[in-house]
Order: structure tokens, then C-alpha cells, then sequence
């Protein structure tokens, strides 16, 4: 009870994962943004055009590998809880 009034996360688990979530999406944020604005800035808008699409997709790499280790790891939660 003393953990919940100051405000500390009671399942560490759910608190880590969603941490890990957090920091991953704000990695690739901060990666493509900055990445497409250092681009316009030294070659011009057209090129960082052609930049930030391949940064998206870059992004959208980084996720489906991620969800991927996502399932494989609920995956294996759920074998070795058996």
C-alpha cells in the first residue's frame, strides 16, 4: 500500500514493457525527424523528401521486427508457464 501512494508502479513487468514501448517509439521518432531535417537542411527539400520516405520505411522495418520479438516473447512466456 505504501508503494501506491508514492506514485512507484506496483507490476514491474507491465511498467518495464511499457517503458521498452516508449523508448523504442521515441527512438525512431527522434531518428527520422532529425535525420529528414539534417537532410533539408544540407541537400534541400527534395532530397529530404526522398530521405524521409526512406526513413519511414526504415521506421516500419524497425516495427515489424520489434512486434515480431514481441510475439516470439509472449510466445515463450506462455510455453514455459505451462
Amino acid at each position: 500500500m505504501d508503494d501506491q501512494r508514492h506514485g512507484k508502479p506496483t507490476n514491474m513487468r507491465k511498467y518495464a514493457r511499457q517503458t521498452e514501448r516508449h523508448l523504442a517509439v521515441a527512438v525512431v521518432l527522434f531518428i527520422t525527424i532529425v535525420a529528414a531535417f539534417l537532410v533539408w537542411l544540407f541537400m534541400g527539400g527534395e532530397v529530404a523528401r526522398a530521405a524521409l520516405v526512406c526513413s519511414v520505411g526504415g521506421a516500419l522495418l524497425f516495427g515489424l521486427l520489434y512486434g515480431l520479438l514481441v510475439l516470439l516473447g509472449r510466445v515463450s512466456d506462455s510455453v514455459w508457464r505451462r
